[in-house]
């Protein structure tokens, strides 16, 4: 072979080797890129799972289920307070709504001076005509007067007494229908809303009253450990009062309307009339428990997740009994102090 075949012969080799080498190093290069897609990917992953999930502990101690009843108030007796008379220019209003009153305590009146200087008069002309009865007695006794004109002048003063006395029983009406006494003891409920220049509406209520013992009444559907006679707490206004149960009724739709009394059995001043009453009907003592919204149901089967050392989620059955208001107890399946994930 002479020197010129063998210079193409070697040219052509290289041009194999380096088209190999190339080849080579593009496969090479692929797998460069594929590991870091991966390593890009995983991180990622991590980075996603960490910042987007809560992480519940799972904790160990005693745990309580509550039952409230939202109770309102009531009284036995009540009452509704109107004027009797239309068109009148309202005047004085001595409570206001809460205020505690007495059987014919004055509660409010309209304007009737009027009347009441008339009714005045005509009680001073009434003193007069009495004065001058008994002049007209001592005239006929002492000074000779005829029993036929002291008959008629008495008459006609029995006459006058009388039209006064319809007069005046007159403005009695008039006034009573201008005033409103509370017709029992109690509490004013409502009071309608309105201004010293408005006129009075016959028969408009102006005072809802309440008396008698206070009472508070609720429905429920859970009936454990309610017992009559059994002390429970009340907290209305912001203050916790004893209260006992009462009694228990049917109530709508299946539920039991339950009533409460104060247990003191005294009376309390409370300005609201809604309360909820708290008690226990539950309690696990020393126990595991976690959130409910750390929990997954499949099927009979309950589950939660936890993040592995990669940063992963890994799923793990448990076992649970009751429920505690927002909380499961864990029977197994995990220990106190574990991390899992809470969605």
């Amino acid at each position: 072979m002479g020197k010129r075949e063998k210079g193409i012969l070697m040219l052509r080799s290289l041009q194999v080797i380096t088209a190999l080498m190339a080849f080579l190093l593009f496969l090479s290069g692929c797998g460069v890129i594929q590991k870091e897609e991966e390593i890009r990917i995983m991180r990622y992953g991590e980075r996603a799972v960490w910042e987007d999930v809560e992480i519940a502990v799972v904790l160990k101690g005693n745990l309580v289920s509550e039952n409230n009843i939202f109770v309102y108030c009531e009284r036995k007796n009540a009452s509704s307070l109107s004027f009797g008379v239309s068109g009148v220019r309202y005047d004085e209003f001595y409570v206001s709504k809460g205020d505690e009153v007495t059987k014919g305590q004055l509660l409010a009146k309209l304007e009737c001076d009027d009347y009441k200087e008339q009714k005045e008069a005509l009680q001073y002309e009434l003193l007069r005509i009495d004065i001058e009865l008994k002049q007209l007695e001592s005239d006929f006794l002492n000074y000779g007067m005829s029993l036929k004109e002291y008959e008629r002048k008495k008459a006609d003063y029995e006459n006058q007494k009388l039209v006064l006395k319809q007069r005046m029983e007159e403005l009695s009406v008039y006034i009573s229908e201008r005033y409103i006494y509370a017709d029992m003891d109690g509490v004013v409920k409502e009071m309608a809303e309105v201004d010293s220049q408005d006129l009075s509406e016959e028969g408009l209520v102006i005072f809802e009253l309440t008396g008698g013992q206070q009472e508070f009444r609720g429905n429920t559907a859970d009936t454990r450990k309610l017992a009559i006679g059994q002390i429970y707490s009340l907290t209305l206004d912001g203050e916790v009062y004893e209260v006992v149960l009462d009694r228990m009724d049917d109530g709508e739709i299946g539920d039991v309307q339950v009533v409460f009394t104060f247990a003191d059995g005294q009376e309390h001043s409370v300005t609201s009339e809604r309360g909820v009453v708290r008690y226990v009907v539950e309690e696990a003592k020393d126990v595991l428990y976690i959130p409910k919204s750390a929990v997954s149901k499949g099927g009979e089967h309950y589950y939660v997740y936890f993040l592995n050392e990669a940063g992963f989620r890994e799923m793990k059955e448990i076992s649970i009994s009751d429920s505690y208001g927002d909380y499961y107890v864990v029977t197994a399946g995990l220990t106190e102090g574990e991390e899992i994930i809470c969605d």
